[in-house]
């Protein structure tokens, strides 16, 4: 009866560990999300295809991003959704069920944008992305 005590005891140690792995808080500062559905404000939430991306690396991000939206200034360089800026300003806030959540911004010329992105401990994220000259867009995918 001792050596089924013991592999009793080992087992639940093992899962035990695994449990604390999987729900470990992320680095707010080597993240990046694969997006992988976007929900514009004024039009149907669609799944946009492979390739887009939110990362975050050390004091800047990298974003590549669909957008749709309506766009209330325009900026001469119109180069979209597509560029690396570095980071104003970062908060990681602590939720509820091992979620994290990042809010941070960032600037291109004259528009800012913040972003608030929500990391679940499964692997999916939420971000929302409200840039200063257009319309506010949420976006679901995974991060890693």
């Amino acid at each position: 009866m001792k050596p089924l005590t013991v592999l009793f005891v080992l087992l639940a140690t093992v899962s035990a560990g695994k449990k604390t792995d999987k729900n470990a808080v992320p680095d707010p500062r080597r993240i990046e999300v694969g997006i992988r559905y976007m929900e514009p404000l004024r039009w149907s939430p669609r799944s946009v295809g492979f390739g887009y991306s939110l990362a975050i690396d050390g004091d800047s991000v990298r974003v590549h991003l669909p957008y749709m939206g309506v766009v209330h200034q325009n900026d001469m360089e119109n180069d979209g959704m597509n560029f690396e800026k570095p980071l104003e300003s970062m908060q990681a806030i602590p939720g509820k069920k091992g979620r994290t959540r990042l809010i941070f911004s960032c600037r291109k010329g004259f528009i800012c944008y913040f972003f608030d992105l929500t990391l679940h401990p499964d692997g999916k994220a939420y971000l929302r992305l409200s840039p200063s000259n257009a319309d506010a867009v949420g976006y679901d995918g995974e991060w890693h």
